[in-house]
């Protein structure tokens, strides 16, 4: 595609539902239509066991590895799978070799800029709309080159006391990019996950709106564990399973990431 959007979504606190809003964005992003690769950069391999019960040979620290090393000749076929259940999704596996991919990317020249390079390779950009990367939650050089290839950020919270730790903490780590080595990377939005009727849930929801504004999502995604659970166990994002409950929601949120991005 000629304006291939790439999307970290990204905390450093975990329990927040990134994987989960990773995998269903690009399920519902899908499901509107578009093309959409899904990138898991946590060793962890969630993202990865959403997306397909098959196994899985060569993965994204391969493909690191590879780029790393100056290979100029990598066929991205390879690496990329079909989620099988998720109408236009496909993605990039994790793998057990991430977590020495920090040593390895910065061994190379390009330390800064390993992710960028491969992820704007035309073998992409001429195929999908949207790329989505699920981050693990580590700010570290991994990190730092999914920000340098992305055109946005999305930061998932929960309904916490601890959530606004981890705005302010990803919110200074996109200023210091856009600093220095990606002056075009933007905060989409902040989106509110797990969201209930406790006193707290609304509490966060009225503070987060009156200190970060705009910024926040419009949708909030409510808390509801056992519609979360049928996707993992089907391998099939909300949208794409009958009777999801949550199924309109992310769908509402996949058509407001549309808007903001091409606002």
């Amino acid at each position: 595609m000629e304006n291939t959007i790439i999307i970290s979504i990204i905390t450093e606190k975990g329990g927040t539902g990134k994987t989960t809003t990773t995998f269903n964005l690009g399920c519902a992003l899908g499901k509107l239509g578009k093309k959409v690769l899904l990138i898991d950069l946590d060793k962890q391999g969630n993202l990865t066991s959403y997306c397909s019960k098959s196994a899985v040979r060569k993965t994204i620290a391969d493909l690191i590895y590879s780029s790393a090393s100056g290979d100029t000749s990598i066929d991205y076929a390879e690496y990329i799978k079909n989620s099988e259940k998720n109408p236009n999704v496909d993605y990039i596996s994790a793998g057990r070799m991430l977590g020495s991919a920090n040593s390895v990317i910065a061994s190379s020249a390009n330390c800064n800029y390993i992710l960028k390079l491969m992820l704007r390779d035309k073998a992409l950009t001429d195929t999908y709309d949207y790329i989505l990367i699920d981050n693990r939650p580590d700010l570290d050089l991994l990190a730092q080159n999914a920000l340098n290839a992305s055109d946005f950020v999305i930061i998932p919270i929960d309904a916490g006391i601890f959530a606004f730790d981890a705005i302010d903490l990803i919110t200074e780590k996109v200023n210091a990019i856009r600093a220095t080595t990606n002056p075009g990377l933007n905060i989409l939005g902040i989106l509110e996950n797990r969201s209930n009727i406790t006193t707290t849930s609304k509490e966060i929801d009225v503070a987060c709106r009156k200190i970060y504004g705009n910024t926040v999502f419009d949708t909030v995604i409510p808390a509801r564990p056992e519609q979360v659970n049928k996707t993992v166990k089907s391998y099939a994002g909300c949208v794409n399973l009958t009777g999801n409950t949550l199924a309109e929601k992310y769908t509402e949120f996949a058509e407001e990431v549309m808007e903001r991005v091409n606002r």
